[in-house]
């Protein structure tokens, strides 16, 4: 059974239900007041900064920065307002008391009361006007002191990374053009490789070497000629030498670490000819003849192990004290002069006759390998020389090609260097900050009065949800428990019958408990408004 509300209605409730609206309402409202009481002042301390472009003219300096000014400045805004950065602010000017929170926690804490706006003051603009965008800097906190370092904290590192960010974005122009002039280096420098290339693979195509690559030929014709003839010569006496073999052995055969020490000597021979005396495998071959010879040929060991020792104090003088170089030449010098104190003076050494025989067969053997690496060098020049001889191709159309591509390549490079030049006096304005202006129009000050929260709005916010609630608790019994009130509402159900209101008559004995009730919740009723009255002095003033 449901009803339709009139005028009449509205009044009849609000006559029967009246403590019903004013008591849950002074209590809603003394709740909600004292829970505005409870919420601790904050103090916002606030900077204005008016951000200007370039002021020097264009014609004066170009400058290499494309982007807008208001996305530059939401990307400041991002960098100073980011989760790390605002943290770390918060903990050095410790805004987060002694409470132990979370990250996550100290982050909200720093979202909710740091602000950053920005606002364009002028969107359109004449040409060569500059145009300006207000920037409001704010941070809220319950000790206006630490309000207002953080507040100066903050705009610091905005215009700080303002400035960043303009000479960053000023050297990434600077940083191309760069690299492309090094690119066009590199092209430049390449081409005259190649061309030195063409000019040394093909000397017939350049007449002032042709002749001196075929005098170097015929030199090392006839050198080549002259090496065979030392190797035969080496040859025979080898033959020679290998017949008489057994005259220097007797009747004896040489011991296998005899043959070990001589191929060893040997290999030494022929590594130092080819490389220094600190190059590894020469130190090796080194190290292995000395362990060698310390137990078959102790005179060769005592003297070799002397001349070794004297050459590691020569590098122990040239290398650095500490370095890995110094420790390893030092040990191997004691080790050596620790074996050589160790060996006996009577120790036992090969014969005259066998040592005569072994340098022999390794002078020998030595001179024989180096004729023969000589004979393929000089095979190796004569193959060369001929091959580049052999070849004649149009060399010289290639190298006006080449050398036409080298000029195109040399004009470029001139003007990137005029292009570079440029972004680098632009790059210079922006780090001396004759670029975008960064104006403050007021510095963060200690706020005298709190900011928020907005005590007097709130209230009134306060007290519109409890009358809400109040009128709610007015109307919801009679939507949900709809009862015949009145006579309209009789004429709702009976449509087409004529009905007439009697008047009901009270007697005394209903009056009486009547007017204790409405007494009592009047005098409820006046105690809640007294203590909503002063709850909301003390809240408010």
């Amino acid at each position: 059974m449901r009803f339709s509300f009139g005028p009449q209605d509205i009044l009849r409730m609000l006559r029967q239900r009246l403590f019903w609206l004013i008591i849950p309402f002074a209590i809603f409202a003394i709740v909600g007041l004292a829970v505005l009481a409870q919420l601790p002042p904050l103090y916002e301390s606030r900077a204005l900064l008016l951000v200007e472009d370039q002021q020097v003219p264009d014609s004066y300096v170009q400058s290499t920065i494309q982007s807008e000014a208001e996305q530059r400045l939401r990307r400041v805004r991002a960098e100073v307002l980011a989760r790390d950065n605002v943290i770390r602010i918060g903990e050095r000017f410790e805004v987060f008391g002694d409470e132990r929170l979370s990250r996550s926690e100290k982050e909200d804490i720093m979202d909710d009361r740091s602000r950053i706006s920005i606002e364009r003051t002028q969107t359109s603009r004449r040409r060569d006007e500059p145009s300006s965008i207000l920037t409001t800097i704010a941070f809220e906190h319950e000790d206006p002191e630490r309000a207002q370092r953080v507040a100066n904290e903050l705009m610091t590192q905005f215009m700080a990374t303002i400035v960043e960010i303009r000479t960053e974005q000023a050297g990434y122009t600077t940083d191309f053009l760069l690299e492309e002039e090094r690119k066009v280096r590199r092209a430049i420098d390449g081409l005259g490789e190649q061309i030195a290339e063409i000019k040394e693979d093909n000397p017939n195509a350049l007449p002032d070497n042709r002749r001196l690559y075929e005098s170097t030929l015929q030199r090392v014709v006839i050198e080549k000629d002259r090496i065979e003839g030392a190797i035969a010569q080496a040859e025979t006496e080898l033959r020679v030498l290998e017949v008489q073999r057994p005259i220097f052995e007797g009747a004896g055969r040489m011991s296998p670490e005899e043959e070990e020490l001589r191929q060893r000597r040997r290999l030494l021979a022929q590594a130092r000819r080819q490389y220094q005396e600190t190059y590894p495998d020469v130190i090796a071959l080194k190290e292995e003849v000395l362990d060698l010879e310390r137990d078959i040929d102790p005179e060769a060991f005592r003297e070799n192990a002397r001349e070794e020792i004297e050459l590691l104090g020569e590098q122990l003088a040239e290398a650095s004290e500490g370095s890995l170089q110094y420790e390893r030449v030092a040990r191997r010098r004691e080790e050596l002069q620790r074996q050589l104190d160790a060996l006996p003076d009577n120790a036992r050494t090969t014969s005259t006759s066998e040592a005569s025989y072994s340098a022999q067969l390794l002078t020998l053997q030595s001179k024989l390998e180096s004729l023969q690496q000589q004979r393929e060098n000089a095979e190796r020049q004569i193959a060369d020389l001929e091959a580049r001889l052999a070849r004649v191709p149009a060399v010289e159309t290639q190298l006006y090609v080449l050398e036409q591509e080298q000029e195109r390549l040399e004009r470029e490079l001139v003007d990137l260097q005029r292009n570079r030049a440029e972004a680098e006096r632009s790059q210079s304005l922006e780090s001396q900050q004759k670029g975008e202006r960064v104006l403050v129009i007021e510095q963060p000050i200690r706020a005298d009065e709190p900011s928020s929260p907005d005590k007097p709005r709130l209230a009134v916010l306060i007290f519109g949800f409890s009358a809400a609630l109040a009128g709610a608790l007015v109307l919801i019994p009679e939507v949900l428990f709809a009862k015949v009130q009145s006579k309209s509402h009789l004429e709702e159900l009976l449509p087409d019958t004529k009905i007439i209101e009697v008047p009901r008559f009270k007697t005394a004995d209903e009056r009486t408990p009547k007017r204790v009730a409405t007494a009592s919740l009047a005098t409820a009723s006046v105690v809640l408004t007294v203590a909503l009255s002063w709850t909301a002095y003390q809240t408010l003033f």
